[in-house]
C-alpha cells in the first residue's frame, strides 16, 4: 500500500512512525514532511498542501492507495472531498463536517442543537454585542476566535480589561464566542470514525498552557499522557454514552458521518463530562503519546475504516503508560526565533527497568539547512515520549529524552504527569 500524509509537525512525524511499521507499507509520501518524516519516507515539500487540485494530482503521480489528512486547514480546505471525488480513499472528513472544528460557532450550535453537555455560550459579531455580553456575565469568562487559531485563539479572562481586549482583535478576523467559565480537569478522547460504526480510543491529557500548574497564555500543548491515570475508571463509559453516542447520532442526523477520527475536547466537571471543543483529526500532541500504545496495525485499521468495518477491527491497546514532554523554543507562544542549531545528546537507557521502556522523540518545528544540519523553525520544535510500566517510569524517561534536546532557549514544562503526585 502507498500512503500519502499530509502534514509537517509532530503528530504527522508520529502517524507517519506507526504507519513506517506497517506489514502493509510498500511506499510512504509525506507532504510536505519534516526531518524526521524523511527518516521514514519521502518527503515532499513543494506540495500546496491546500491546493486540492494539487493533492490529486500528487496521488496520481505517486499511485497513493490511502490519503491521511494530518492538519485541520487542508480538511476545511476541501482536501478530503478532492480526493474522494477522486476516487483515492482518504481518511479524514470533507469540508462541510470539519466546520465542527473550523468554526467554533458551527460547534456550539451542533452541540446545542443535539443536546450534547457543554458550557453556556453566545456569539457576537461586534464591538457593542462584545460589551454588552461581557456586562451581563460575571468573571472568569471565556472568549474564542471562531476560526481556526492553532490551538491559541482561546483566552479564559479574569477581568474585563483583557476580555474587551482579546475580543476586538479576534473580531477583526470574524466572530468571537463567549462561554461560561468550567471547573474540573480536561482530557481528550479520540474516536475512529467510518460509515457504519466507531471505536473509541484511550484517553489523554493534554497540556495547553505555558506555564506550570496550568498557568500562562494557551499554547498548541506543551505535553501529554496516555491513558489518564486519574480519569476514574468508569467516566470513559459515561463520556461514551452521554457524549460520544449523541455526537455521532448529530453526525448521522445533520448528514456529515465521515470516515476519520473525531477528537472530543472535555472538560470533567462535578456535573459530569462536558465538551470543550470537537476537532476532526488526530490532536497534537496527544498523537504522540497515543499511537505508541495502538498494537494494531495502523494501515489495518485505516482499511477498516475506508470499508465500514472499525467496528470488528483488531484493535488491542498496550498496558504501558505513555508519557510524552514538548520541547519549545524561547518565547513561545507569544513571540519567537528561529533557525537555531538543534543537538540531540546520546541518553542511556532508563536504569530502572530497561526491557519494559521505550524512548521516542518527533519532530515537530524543525528544518535542516543546505549542510543538513538540524534547525529550529517554529515554536514547538520537538515532543520527547517514553513508554513505562507506570507514570512514574514513564515521565522519568520522557523528561531523559528532553534534556538530551540541546538548542538555544529550549525550554519545557516541568510538571506534565505530575497531577500523580497530587501537584
Amino acid at each position: 500500500m502507498k500512503v500519502l500524509l499530509i502534514g509537517s509537525g509532530g503528530r504527522e512525524h508520529a502517524i507517519a512512525w506507526k504507519i513506517s511499521r506497517s506489514n502493509r507499507l510498500s511506499g510512504l509520501y509525506i507532504a510536505p514532511g519534516n526531518p524526521g518524516t524523511g527518516q521514514l519516507g519521502t518527503n515532499l515539500p513543494d506540495i500546496d498542501v491546500l491546493d486540492p487540485a494539487a493533492v490529486v494530482e500528487c496521488c496520481r503521480k505517486y499511485r497513493i492507495n490511502l490519503a491521511l489528512v494530518g492538519p485541520e486547514a487542508p480538511l476545511a480546505a476541501g482536501v478530503s472531498d478532492a480526493l474522494r471525488e477522486a476516487g483515492i480513499p482518504v481518511i479524514g472528513p470533507g469540508s462541510a463536517a470539519a466546520r465542527l472544528e473550523s468554526s467554533k460557532t458551527f460547534s456550539k450550535q451542533f452541540m446545542e442543537r443535539h443536546h450534547i453537555p457543554t458550557a453556556r455560550a453566545c456569539t457576537v459579531h461586534s464591538g457593542q454585542e462584545l460589551d454588552r455580553e461581557l456586562a451581563r456575565r460575571s468573571l472568569p469568562t471565556v472568549l474564542k476566535m471562531d476560526g481556526l487559531a492553532a490551538g491559541k485563539g482561546v483566552l479564559e479572562a479574569r477581568t474585563l480589561d483583557e476580555a474587551r481586549e482579546f475580543g476586538l482583535h479576534a473580531l477583526r478576523s470574524g466572530s468571537v464566542v463567549i462561554e461560561d467559565f468550567l471547573t474540573g480537569y480536561e482530557v481528550s478522547v479520540f474516536v475512529l470514525l467510518d460509515r457504519n460504526g466507531y471505536r473509541v480510543l484511550p484517553a489523554c491529557a493534554d497540556y495547553k498552557k505555558a506555564g506550570e500548574r496550568s498557568t500562562g497564555p494557551n499554547t498548541g500543548g506543551m505535553g501529554a499522557v496516555c491513558p489518564v491515570p486519574w480519569l476514574p475508571d468508569d467516566m470513559l463509559a459515561t463520556i461514551e454514552e452521554t457524549i460520544v453516542q449523541p455526537s455521532i447520532r448529530g453526525l448521522d442526523s445533520d448528514e456529515l458521518r465521515y470516515t476519520g477520527v473525531l477528537y472530543i475536547g472535555l472538560m470533567i466537571t462535578d456535573d459530569g463530562p462536558k465538551v470543550l471543543e470537537y476537532n476532526v483529526r488526530f490532536g497534537d500532541p496527544e498523537t504522540q503519546v497515543l499511537l505508541p500504545l495502538i498494537r494494531a496495525d495502523i494501515l489495518d485499521l485505516c482499511d477498516a475504516m475506508i470499508n465500514g468495518r472499525i467496528r470488528d477491527a483488531f484493535l488491542e491497546i498496550d498496558d504501558r503508560v505513555s508519557v510524552g514532554v514538548v520541547v519549545a523554543s524561547a518565547g513561545y507562544p507569544i513571540d519567537h526565533r528561529t533557525g537555531y542549531p538543534i543537538q540531540i545528546h546520546e541518553t542511556e537507557a532508563h536504569p530502572v527497568t530497561p526491557d519494559t521502556i521505550e524512548q521516542l522523540l518527533f519532530h515537530g518545528g524543525t528544518r535542516t539547512d543546505g549542510d543538513n544540519h538540524l534547525l529550529t523553525d517554529g515554536g514547538r520544535c520537538m515532543t520527547c515520549v517514553a513508554r513505562g510500566r507506570n507514570i512514574i517510569e514513564a515521565r522519568a524517561a520522557a523528561y531523559q529524552v528532553a534534556e538530551a534536546v540541546d538548542f538555544e532557549g529550549a525550554w519545557f514544562r516541568g510538571d506534565i504527569g505530575s497531577r500523580v503526585f497530587g501537584e
